[in-house]
């Protein structure tokens, strides 16, 4: 591997780097394809009671008039504001929560808010879900990356 301050090859079992003295990262394990489709599929579930919830307590307040004809909006409004809020407030979701996972930055520290609004923005992209299956890391192999973990540069991990 090499450092990631200077650049040069170093072993891949160094704490760090013996030309700049750059401490190298803990290897993190990403979390299975599996764990990663458990996590979607429950907090796919979350967000839907998350949203009904959100239109339930809009009903309560008489608010159902301001609900009608928008419900995609709203729903895609919860959509966003669970990952968000889950993420950026505990630093697991349900999903990850069930599945002894978490998403983790570059260092291996839970990610800034922006970083977690960048993952909850990308999610929105159509066929987002389908970037997992061509995604290979550094070593050709397949890893479970999406476009929400790539371009908001953080990784769901075993914990």
């Amino acid at each position: 591997m090499n450092c990631k301050s200077c650049g040069r090859s170093i072993s891949n079992n160094a704490s760090y780097c013996r030309y700049c003295g750059f401490e190298t990262p803990k290897e993190f394990v990403p979390a299975t394809s599996n764990k990663r489709l458990l996590n979607y599929l429950i907090d796919m579930g979350g967000a839907m009671v998350f949203a009904f919830c959100i239109g339930f307590v809009l009903a309560i307040l008489g608010l159902a008039d301001f609900v009608d004809g928008s419900e995609q909006v709203l729903g895609y409004l919860a959509f966003f504001l669970y990952y968000l809020l889950f993420e950026s407030l505990t630093g697991k979701t349900p999903g990850k929560l069930l599945t002894n996972t978490r998403a983790v930055d570059a260092e291996g520290n839970s990610p800034e808010f922006r970083k977690i609004f960048i993952r909850s923005l990308v999610r929105f992209i159509p066929f987002e879900p389908f970037s997992f299956f061509s995604s290979k890391g550094e070593d050709g192999k397949h890893r479970p990356i999406g476009w929400h973990d790539k371009w908001s540069g953080t990784l769901v991990v075993d914990n």
